[in-house]
C-alpha cells in the first residue's frame, strides 16, 4: 500500500528533487486531482456498496432473533459439557500421580 503513492505521483509527472515550487502545472492539476477526486470517486462508491448492501431494520431484528436462539441453545447444550469437561479438568489437576484425588 506504501508503495501506490509514490506510484501515482510518478503517473501525474511528481519529481522529488524539483520540489513543489519546480513542479509543472499539469503535475500540481495532476496531485490536485489525486488529492480531492479519487477520494470522491472512492466515497461514490463505497456510498453505492453501502446502499445496495441488503440490510434494513427487518433484516437486523432476522438476524438478531437468530443470534439469539442460537446462544440459547448454545447454552442450553453447551453449559452441560462445558461444566463436566470443567470438572474433568480440574479432577486431573488435583490427582496425585499415583492416580488419587486430594479430597
Amino acid at each position: 500500500i506504501a508503495a501506490i503513492v509514490p506510484a501515482l505521483l510518478g503517473v501525474v509527472g511528481y519529481v522529488a528533487s524539483k520540489g513543489y515550487a519546480g513542479q509543472s502545472a499539469e503535475t500540481v492539476d495532476g496531485i490536485y486531482i489525486l488529492a480531492t477526486v479519487v477520494p470522491l470517486i472512492m466515497f461514490v462508491l463505497m456510498l453505492i456498496l453501502m446502499l445496495l448492501y441488503p440490510l434494513n431494520k427487518k433484516k437486523d431484528a432476522e438476524m438478531r432473533e437468530q443470534l439469539a436462539i442460537r446462544r440459547a441453545e448454545y447454552d442450553c447444550d453447551g453449559a452441560t459439557s462445558v461444566e463436566s469437561t470443567s470438572a474433568e479438568a480440574t479432577s486431573a489437576d488435583t490427582a496425585s500421580p499415583t492416580g488419587d484425588t486430594e479430597n
